[in-house]
């Protein structure tokens, strides 16, 4: 909670706390594994060093952002639905055992489906990926969920887990989606402009039409390829 509501996402550091030891003692201790409010306990206090470690590599590889805050918004939710499509990729790769686990202690944030990688192929799983990305962008962006639903059937009508995709993106926390991120942004707009915003190169403007992503899909492309994905 503290790191959310903080602008330390924009800086070149990641403050995690290193619990392992606590987290294997509460799961295997005979009297501390008999209360799992025990484990839950340390859960606030743990940061996905995945997670948070990507956006500091996107904001290397992104364009400048805009200075209008609409445009502004826009790119902050295009990064951060990047880097919660490619969480989701972690929770696959995985597997739901491994990652549900995971989620449940706090060290991963997304727990994984039935949707395999390696079953799918590199390319129909970017598809998917792409998908995800697109329906948790237009969520961030506060889309509602049926013009969700109707928008990206139409953008991915080749791909078979078009709905699949949709309900994974509305599986997304209400209240980050509609409070704390809205929150960030607006809290914290005159630091992520100087430091986001100061580059050399063209920003990236991204269109407000929901139905319109290319520009979008070609930059994931382009992180997909650099996460190996």
């Amino acid at each position: 909670g503290r790191t959310l509501s903080s602008p330390i996402l924009l800086e070149q550091r990641i403050e995690y706390s290193p619990l392992e030891r606590e987290l294997v003692w509460r799961a295997t201790n005979p009297l501390e594994r008999r209360n799992p409010a025990s484990l839950l306990e340390l859960k606030p206090l743990l940061s996905c060093v995945f997670h948070e470690q990507n956006h500091r590599i996107l904001w290397r590889l992104l364009p400048p952002a805009p200075r209008q805050a609409a445009g502004l918004r826009r790119y902050l939710n295009f990064a951060e639905a990047l880097v919660i499509v490619t969480d989701m990729a972690l929770g696959d790769e995985l597997g739901v055992k491994a990652a549900g686990l995971y989620k449940t202690v706090g060290v991963l944030y997304d727990p994984g489906s039935a949707v395999s990688p390696r079953k799918l192929g590199r390319r129909a799983y970017r598809n998917y990926l792409q998908a995800c990305l697109h329906a948790t962008y237009l969520a961030l962006e506060g889309y509602d969920d049926k013009l969700i639903a109707q928008v990206i059937p139409q953008l991915y009508a080749n791909s078979p887990l078009a709905e699949r995709a949709v309900q994974r993106a509305g599986n997304l926390n209400k209240g980050f989606l509609m409070g704390t991120n809205l929150v960030w942004q607006r809290r914290y707009q005159s630091q992520a402009l100087k430091t986001l915003a100061t580059r050399r190169g063209a920003p990236l403007n991204l269109v407000e039409d929901p139905l319109s992503n290319w520009q979008q899909y070609v930059f994931a492309e382009k992180w997909f390829d650099h996460v190996e994905l």
